[in-house]
């Protein structure tokens, strides 16, 4: 098993004598740092902490994962052009080292701004650097419609681990000082990783400046610009479902038993709606996925209007964005190459950063004046319909244009 999952992530790189090396460390060490890193998706089970620790409203609590997400997309955003002459082991070695640094602070600030500064700010942008670079290798490989929905699915399924463990550890009395176990583990991959600093970095490996060299304009163009908005549109209610859950079940009634197993669950389904579409790549375009997406978060916002149960519907919209979490980065790869995949995925990720940091907001801002989720789930259902519509003129778009080899 572990050499088929191996041989899906093969990545070459160019060592000092000729011909081709895969390094399987640099691999395994990339995706378990990003595995803590991704431990950013099991926020949710931290909205009762930071209430009690700082006295916040939920949307306060939200801004939390809001202004998270978006430096999470300023470090997808900065990272390929960073500290470039260093290999890839080096640069996430460094990259978890300040993670683990910013969220062990976090635990010991006294007010509720020097919390965002740390875990939104440094946490939130370091996980977005650690992402980008190891979807980047994954990219570069020549089963990249495999391999990347796996990196993907690698570094969301952090959160099915996290969130529900920071749930149980907060009834405990715990609080925040959960965030230290994470803190632990980033510290380890981010030694394992350095230990592989002697592999040379990939091949193929294009930062901001060289994209310019590349015309950049012939990549942003109107197949970029409705990639974008699929992923900002598609984006919304999952992000919604992940960032408030606990707090939408807490309002429910149900009991912490409870809450902490529907967080596992919607963990465990956001990773394997990830990991399903290297199956489905198999036997459809990779642009259709979309399609599956909107199908699961559709019956998810179904279940819970109709009152077939909360906890189901959370579970099919969180599977439904997982699929979209990892048919992004692969369409975004198909379309416009492996050359340029960081910067223009990195410039991509500003879709996520835009429903990221809004959807759990207004949510909360939502709930906080109406004491009820309903509006926020309204909108959400009609973020699905425009991503549906939008989706529909890509896969048009991409049918009826010559496909082109960058």
């Amino acid at each position: 098993m572990c050499d088929l999952i191996a041989d899906l992530l093969n990545v070459y790189t160019q060592p000092k004598n000729k011909g081709p090396l895969v390094d399987r460390w640099i691999l395994w060490t990339s995706g378990l740092l990003s595995f803590f890193a991704g431990a950013l998706y099991g926020w949710s089970a931290l909205i009762s902490p930071i209430q009690t620790a700082f006295t916040v409203t939920t949307s306060q609590a939200g801004l939390v994962f809001s202004w998270a997400i978006v430096s999470f997309t300023l470090g997808v955003i900065i990272s390929p052009g960073s500290f470039k002459s260093l290999p890839p082991s080096l640069r996430l070695s460094g990259f978890g080292i300040i993670a683990c640094l910013s969220l062990s602070l976090s635990v010991f600030v006294d007010s509720y701004f020097k919390f965002i500064i740390l875990f939104s700010g440094g946490f939130g942008t370091m996980s977005g650097a650690i992402y980008i670079t190891s979807v980047g290798i994954a990219a570069n490989s020549k089963k990249y419609k495999i391999s990347t929905p796996i990196m993907v699915a690698i570094f969301g399924a952090g959160g099915a681990v996290f969130g529900p463990m920071w749930r149980l550890l907060d009834k405990k009395g715990w609080g925040l000082d959960g965030l230290l176990i994470l803190a632990a583990g980033l510290a380890a991959g981010s030694l394992l990783v350095g230990i592989g600093s002697w592999v040379t970095k990939p091949v193929i490996e294009v930062g901001w400046p060289k994209l310019f060299l590349f015309k950049w304009r012939q990549y942003l163009n109107l197949k970029f610009v409705l990639t974008w908005l699929v992923f900002a549109f598609g984006s919304f209610g999952g992000l919604m479902a992940l960032g408030l859950a606990s707090k939408m079940m807490d309002v429910s009634g149900l009991s912490v038993g409870v809450v902490s197993l529907v967080l596992a669950c919607l963990a465990i389904f956001n990773t394997l709606g990830r990991l399903s579409v290297a199956g489905f790549v198999q036997v459809i375009e990779v642009q259709n996925c979309i399609f599956i997406a909107l199908a699961l978060s559709m019956m998810g916002f179904l279940s819970i209007y109709l009152g077939i149960g909360l906890a189901i519907g959370l579970i099919l919209i969180s599977a439904g964005y997982g699929v979209i979490a990892a048919t992004i980065p692969a369409v975004t790869r198909t379309v416009f190459g492996a050359l340029v995949f960081q910067p223009i995925f990195a410039i991509m990720m500003t879709a996520w950063g835009f429903s990221g940091f809004f959807a759990p907001w207004i949510s909360g801002i939502i709930f906080d004046n109406t004491g009820s989720f309903s509006g926020a789930l309204f909108l959400a259902s009609g973020m699905m319909v425009l991503c549906g519509l939008t989706t529909l003129m890509l896969n048009n778009l991409i049918k009826t244009t010559s496909k082109k080899s960058f």
